[in-house]
C-alpha cells in the first residue's frame, strides 16, 4: 500500500455541492482536474482554509512566477490566502496522478486574454513539511499562449517526469496577457510511478463500503467509504439500478437526473490505474420524496453571512448555501433592510457605495414554488476611507474610464480592472506625454511606442517579453 495519503482513503465527502460564482465579483478560474488544493476546500474536503473556501477561482498575484509572484511561504495562497500556505506531510488530500502525460483542466469563470499556462513540479527531495517556496520548484511545462481569451474549461496536456513517486505538489500558473497578474494553484498529488516497480498490476481495489444516501424530490446525494489498492484508485463508477450513469474521483456523487417520489437502488466500484475493477458495493435503495402538489415547505436560513473584503466602494460577501426538499432557486440579498439584489450564487459584491461607511446585509433563500427561508445572520460591513490623491490600489476595482494616480504619474482604465499595476498591464493608458518605459512584464500591441536605451522602438504586432534592441518584432523609429 502507498504511504501516501489518498483522498479516495481518507476522506468521505457529505455531499459535493456545486458553488455558481457571478462574473461581477473578483472571479477568473482554478483547476479543476486534477482538482487543485483549494478546489478540494470549495468542495468540502479540505478544511480549515477560512473564506478561501468560497473563492477557488481568485488565487491571484503578480505573474512572473519564479522570478515574481507569490513570495516563499506564500505560494499557495496567492499572498491573499494564507490559510492554504498551511504545509506538513499529511494536512491536504491527495490526488493520484500517474507519470507520463497529464492532461489539466481549468475552470475559468470570468476568461481573460491569456499569454501562457506555466506548470512546475516540486524538486526530487523537497521537504514536505516545511512552507512551499520558490526554490523547491522545477519547470515541468510551459504552454505559449497567443494572447486570445481561451475557452472557459480550457485543457493542457502536460508530462509527469517518471523519475518521482509519492507526494509532490505541482503548481499551475495561469498568466494574464493584457494584465499584470496571474491565477496560481497546488495541486497536491500523489504520483503512481509504473516505471519505479515495473510488474503487471492484477490486484483490484477493494471494494466500496457503506453507501448511503439522501434524496429530496429532484436530487440524490451519495457518499461511500473510500476502497483501498496497492497503486492507486483512480476513481468511481456510479450504477442506478444496474446501470453505470456516472463516475467520480472522490467517495460522493450527486445524482440529479432522478424523479421524484421514485425508488433507485444504487452501487459503486472503484477502478485503479490499470484498469482493475472492485466488487460492487454494498446497494443503497432510496426513494425521492414526493414534489408536493403545494409546496409551502420553506428553505432552511443561509448560515455564516460574512464580508471577506472590501475596498472604499465595494463590499464583497458569502454565505454557507442552504438547503430544500424541492429547490432552491436563488436568494435576496437586503443591505440596510432594502433589497438590492437577486443571485443564484453564494456569493455577492456589492459596489458603487459611499467610502468611510457602514452598511447592514441579511439574505434570504427562496425556493422553486417561491416560498421564502428564515432571515440570515444580519452583519454589518464598513468600506474604506477614500484616498483623496486616488491614488491606484490593488483592492479596488476600476471601470472604464476611471483616473488614478500611480507613481506620480496619471493613468485612464481602458476597461473594468482590479489587481493589474499600471506600469505592468495593457488596462491602463498613462495620460503623460512621455513615452513609457519597455517592461518585460507588459504586453504591447501593435503600434505602441516604448523607450528602450535611449532609443524609440514601436511595437509590428502584439508582443509580451521580447527585448526592443534584440527582436524582429520591434523597429526602431527615431
Amino acid at each position: 500500500m502507498n504511504k501516501f495519503s489518498k483522498i479516495g482513503m481518507f476522506f468521505v465527502v457529505a455531499i459535493l455541492s456545486v458553488v455558481l460564482f457571478e462574473t461581477n465579483v473578483s472571479a477568473h478560474g482554478y483547476i479543476s482536474k486534477p482538482a487543485s488544493r483549494i478546489y478540494l476546500a470549495n468542495q468540502g474536503i479540505n478544511t480549515g482554509v477560512g473564506a478561501a473556501q468560497y473563492e477557488p477561482q481568485s488565487v491571484e498575484a503578480p505573474k512572473g512566477f519564479p522570478a515574481s509572484g507569490p513570495v516563499d511561504g506564500k505560494i499557495a495562497g496567492g499572498g491573499k490566502y494564507s490559510l492554504l500556505d498551511a504545509q506538513t506531510q499529511d494536512r491536504w488530500a491527495k490526488v493520484d496522478v500517474e507519470s507520463g502525460t497529464l492532461t489539466v483542466e481549468w475552470t475559468l469563470t470570468a476568461p481573460h486574454r491569456t499569454s501562457s499556462w506555466d506548470y512546475f513540479i516540486t524538486k526530487k527531495g523537497w521537504d514536505p513539511n516545511k512552507p512551499l517556496t520558490r526554490a523547491d520548484f522545477e519547470p515541468l511545462a510551459t504552454i505559449t499562449a497567443d494572447g486570445s481569451v481561451p475557452d472557459r474549461l480550457s485543457k493542457q496536456e502536460i508530462t509527469i517526469p517518471n523519475d518521482r513517486s509519492g507526494y509532490y505538489v505541482i503548481l499551475g500558473v495561469w498568466s494574464i496577457a493584457d494584465t499584470g497578474n496571474a491565477f496560481y494553484q497546488v495541486i497536491d498529488a500523489n504520483i503512481i510511478n509504473s516505471d519505479i516497480e515495473p510488474v503487471v498490476d492484477n490486484e483490484a481495489p477493494t471494494e466500496p463500503t457503506n453507501l448511503t444516501g439522501t434524496t429530496t424530490a429532484k436530487k440524490v446525494s451519495l457518499t461511500w467509504t473510500a476502497s483501498k489498492d496497492n497503486v492507486g484508485i483512480k476513481g468511481y463508477e456510479i450504477l442506478r439500478d444496474g446501470k453505470v450513469i456516472g463516475e467520480s474521483q472522490v467517495a460522493a456523487y450527486e445524482d440529479t437526473t432522478v424523479k421524484d417520489n421514485t425508488t433507485y437502488t444504487y452501487t459503486v466500484r472503484a477502478k485503479d490505474f490499470s484498469g482493475n475493477t472492485s466488487s460492487l458495493s454494498n446497494s443503497a435503495k432510496l426513494t425521492t420524496k414526493e414534489a408536493p402538489a403545494v409546496d409551502k415547505e420553506a428553505p432552511t436560513a443561509p448560515k455564516g453571512l460574512m464580508s471577506h473584503a472590501q475596498t472604499d466602494t465595494t463590499i464583497a460577501l458569502c454565505w454557507q448555501a442552504s438547503t430544500d426538499n424541492v429547490e432552491v432557486k436563488n436568494y435576496e440579498l437586503y443591505r440596510n433592510n432594502t433589497k438590492i439584489a437577486t443571485t443564484t450564487s453564494t456569493m455577492f459584491e456589492d459596489t458603487k457605495l459611499a467610502s468611510d461607511t457602514s452598511y447592514s446585509y441579511k439574505v434570504y433563500a427562496v425556493d422553486t414554488s417561491g416560498n421564502r427561508s428564515l432571515v440570515s445572520n444580519e452583519i454589518t460591513a464598513k468600506t474604506k476611507p477614500l484616498d483623496p490623491m486616488n491614488t491606484w490600489k490593488a483592492d479596488r476595482i476600476y471601470n472604464a474610464g476611471d483616473q488614478i494616480y500611480y507613481n506620480g504619474i496619471a493613468y485612464t482604465a481602458k476597461w473594468w480592472t482590479k489587481g493589474n499595476a499600471p506600469d505592468t498591464s495593457d488596462v491602463w493608458k498613462s495620460n503623460s506625454t512621455e513615452l513609457p518605459v519597455w517592461n518585460t512584464q507588459k504586453a504591447y500591441n501593435g503600434g505602441e511606442k516604448v523607450s528602450y536605451n535611449g532609443k524609440i522602438y514601436q511595437a509590428k504586432w502584439w508582443v509580451r517579453g521580447e527585448k526592443p534592441d534584440s527582436s524582429s518584432i520591434w523597429i526602431v523609429v527615431n
